[in-house]
């Protein structure tokens, strides 16, 4: 186990799993996003016509402990909030990692060696 990964279990066992989840429903609040119709256009539909329209969008189906696949320029990646907000690359290497929803919404990054900011590229993405 890299320091990294050390650093994110620890704060992960801290943190406790009852505030992880009590944290999402803080998130969506804080974000407008609470009353669950956003969430309704995505239950409705196939992964494929998911309607993401922003990264609020991604971060939203990660509060709801959604996880799925991308297509992002050819390459596929794997998005998942289990244990904490992860994109697994290509060779099943971590890209980005962080406890943190509002941080991965800024600061998450994807591309062969993570050369892309995921805000910036997120209308690129094949669900």
């Amino acid at each position: 186990m890299n320091e990294k990964e050390k650093e994110l279990w620890d704060a992960y066992r801290k943190e406790g799993y009852d505030l992880r989840w009590k944290k999402r429903d803080q998130w969506r609040i804080r974000n407008g996003l609470d009353d669950g119709k956003r969430l309704d256009l995505f239950e409705r539909c196939s992964s494929k016509d998911w309607p993401v329209e922003s990264i609020k969008d991604v971060q939203l189906l990660l509060s709801y402990g959604w996880e799925f696949d991308v297509t992002f320029r050819g390459d596929d990646y794997f998005i998942t909030p289990n244990w904490w907000y992860t994109i697994w690359g290509p060779g099943n290497v971590p890209l980005y990692e962080s406890l943190d929803l509002d941080d991965f919404g800024e600061n998450a990054r994807i591309g062969e060696n993570g050369e892309f900011y995921l805000k910036d590229v997120v209308d690129e993405l094949e669900f």
